[in-house]
């Protein structure tokens, strides 16, 4: 064989083993090139890295607040009473219950007054009976202002039966109208609210 075919051979086999080699992925993203598209390079190492970032999150907090409230009351109006109770008529025959009734209050009001007898037997019951007191009156609504009385009478026959008498006589009152007292106390309360905060999470990425 020739001299310089024998160089041109050993020239020809030098040439490829040194040229490099080109992978299937080259080779695809140099069509999708030549096609005028884009090539998204997608990164396979597993090769990953950790790192803390702050992260927002809500909770609820409560605390105890102080704070003034006010409590009111209603009471019955304050009253005095003066009563008498006396026999009545040209002969006695009759029985009179007199009641006065003053509002001892600072305030003015509504009362029901009551004014009458107790009615009683004379005697005890015969065995296996038994008697029942019983009140006969009446009553007055009127209204008091602070420091002002009024006075209902009430007038009973004294004779009622053989076996009944008046025991007494009564004188009492009912406040219609209730006085309202007010008083500003202390006290707590919890109160709740969302809260914003910060907390420290790990997070996992690609190498830089």
């Amino acid at each position: 064989m020739p001299a310089f075919i024998l160089v041109a051979l050993v020239f020809l086999a030098i040439t490829f083993a040194v040229q490099p080699t080109v992978g299937t992925g080259e080779v695809a993203e140099a069509a999708t090139l030549q096609q005028g598209g884009q090539v998204q390079h997608v990164d396979y190492s597993s090769d990953r890295v950790a790192y803390e970032v702050w992260e927002p999150y809500t909770e609820q907090e409560c605390h105890l607040v102080p704070y003034t409230d006010t409590e009111c009351t209603y009471e019955d109006l304050q009253y005095t009473k003066e009563y008498e109770c006396y026999p009545s008529g040209w002969n006695q025959s009759w029985m009179t219950s007199e009641c006065t009734i003053k509002n001892s209050d600072t305030v003015g009001g509504n009362f029901i007054i009551y004014s009458g007898v107790d009615i009683s037997s004379k005697n005890d019951p015969p065995k296996g009976k038994w008697y029942k007191n019983k009140d006969v009156g009446i009553n007055e609504t009127t209204y008091l202002s602070p420091g002002s009385s009024k006075t209902v009478r009430f007038n009973q026959e004294v004779k009622l039966s053989w076996n009944t008498e008046i025991s007494s006589c009564y004188c009492y009152a009912n406040s219609i109208t209730k006085k309202e007292t007010c008083r500003e106390v202390e006290s707590t309360r919890n109160e709740c609210s969302e809260v914003t905060k910060y907390r420290k999470v790990t997070r996992y990425g690609p190498a830089e």
